[in-house]
């Protein structure tokens, strides 16, 4: 299965993409007059990002990730350039897109935004862990609303359907790490204030219940 890069129209209960094998609805419910940018982002990730899937036993497509924390962010009353760089957070770490291409296509602030929220693939994959808890400090107010949105997502997927080779151990060490990252985030400002107080009591509830699920194995 394989998304082919169009979505083809908004519903009432989401956007619809066209797979391989018929019409995949994402779930979002975005109140917004730049409806248009963001479905323009969407068909550009889902493109981008075509054939890679995420780690989990239900093995969905990676682009379900990546539409979940749009619309924390939106819910969490994010902006257009935050949704859009939502969409878009692993598109220069994992789809060798560059940030000249996300800042012709949808501005300085959604590339910008992008940059904050990538990780150096360079390093190895401790070391890279380690750098996200150690950068966490440096995230400017609206790059923490949606890497605490990232966490969220990441953390419910990892209660729900975490890969299928991880012990409970390792469930609960990710968890860990998360909450890790998340506890040096910046303080908020006045703007992001409402967001990070919303988000951080649901990323609270998602470790509680992925924790719960490993001390149920």
């Amino acid at each position: 299965m394989a998304f082919d890069g169009r979505v083809t129209r908004i519903e009432t209960a989401g956007i619809a993409c066209n797979l391989d094998d018929g019409a995949y609805l994402i779930p979002m419910d975005f109140r917004t007059p730049d409806v248009g940018r963001i479905m323009l982002a969407m068909a550009r990730v889902i493109s981008w990002h075509d054939g890679q899937r995420r780690k989990g036993e239900a093995n969905e497509p990676y682009a379900v990730h990546l539409c979940h924390v749009a619309q924390l962010v939106a819910e969490a009353g994010g902006d257009t350039d935050m949704i859009i760089a939502a969409l878009c957070h692993d598109a220069i770490e994992d789809a060798n897109v560059s940030r000249d291409t996300l800042e012709m296509l949808f501005g300085e602030g959604v590339a910008s935004l992008v940059v904050e929220l990538t990780d150096d693939k360079t390093l190895p994959k401790d070391a890279r862990k380690q750098a996200q808890i150690d950068n966490a400090p440096k995230k400017s107010p609206r790059a923490a609303v949606l890497k605490l949105c990232d966490k969220i997502s990441n953390v419910s997927a990892v209660g729900s359907s975490p890969p299928k080779d991880w012990s409970s151990e390792r469930r609960a060490a990710y968890v860990e790490w998360a909450e890790a990252v998340v506890a040096r985030l910046p303080e908020p400002d006045a703007d992001t204030a409402h967001a990070r107080a919303f988000l951080e009591r649901e990323f609270e509830d998602v470790c509680r219940v992925a924790l719960h699920k490993v001390e149920l194995l």
